[in-house]
C-alpha cells in the first residue's frame, strides 16, 4: 500500500508542478481563482438573431443573390439550347426535302424496273434490266441514308428538346423559390 501512496503521492506532485506553470500567478499575473473568474479578455458581445433568424433581411439578400445568378445561368443555358434545337429542326427540314427527293427517286427506279423486267420477258435486252437494278440499288441506299440521317437528327433533337424542357422547369422553380421567399418576408 505505501508504494501505491508514494505513486499517488508522486502523480500529486508532478500534477501541482504542472499546474503552477500554467497558472496566471507564474506568469505574474492574478491568483488562480481570480483568473477562473474573470477571463482575461472580455469575449465580444455577438448578436445571433439575424444570423439564426432565415428571414433575417441579410440572409434574404444572399439568397436572393444566389438564385439570381442561378437564373441568369439558366436563362443563358436556356438560349444555348434554343440555338440548338433550331439548328437541329433546321437540319430535319433539309433532311425531309431529301426524303422527298429519294423516294421520287425510289419510285422512279421501280418503274424502270417494271419495265425493264417486262420488256425482258419478251426477251429483249438483259443490259438494260442490269442497268434498272443497279438504279434501283442506288435509289433505295440514298434512301436508307436519308432514313438514317432522320433518325439521327431526331434522337438528337429529342434529347435536346428534353434537356431545353428540363432547364425551363429549372428555371420556373427558381423564380417560384424567389417569389416565395419574398413573399414569406413581406
Amino acid at each position: 500500500m505505501s508504494a501505491n501512496l508514494s505513486r499517488a503521492e508522486l502523480l500529486e506532485m508532478a500534477l501541482s508542478s504542472e499546474a503552477e506553470k500554467t497558472t496566471p500567478e507564474a506568469a505574474g499575473g492574478t491568483s488562480g481563482t481570480e483568473a477562473s473568474i474573470v477571463p482575461s479578455q472580455p469575449e465580444p458581445v455577438r448578436r445571433y438573431e439575424d444570423a439564426r433568424r432565415p428571414d433575417g433581411a441579410s440572409d434574404i439578400h444572399s439568397f436572393l443573390e444566389h438564385r439570381s445568378r442561378q437564373w441568369s445561368a439558366m436563362l443563358r443555358l436556356q438560349e444555348q439550347q434554343r440555338i440548338q434545337v433550331s439548328a437541329l429542326e433546321a437540319e430535319r427540314d433539309t433532311e425531309y426535302k431529301r426524303l422527298d427527293v429519294a423516294v421520287e427517286a425510289v419510285q422512279k427506279a421501280i418503274r424502270g424496273l417494271r419495265t425493264a423486267v417486262e420488256l425482258n420477258k419478251e426477251g429483249r435486252n438483259v443490259a438494260e434490266v442490269e442497268r434498272a437494278m443497279e438504279l434501283n440499288r442506288a435509289a433505295l441506299d440514298q434512301l436508307e441514308t436519308v432514313a438514317a440521317n432522320l433518325n439521327t437528327n431526331f434522337l438528337a433533337w429529342r434529347s435536346a428538346w428534353q434537356q431545353y424542357t428540363q432547364s425551363l422547369e429549372a428555371s420556373r422553380r427558381i423564380r417560384a423559390d424567389m417569389d416565395a421567399k419574398l413573399m414569406t418576408r413581406g
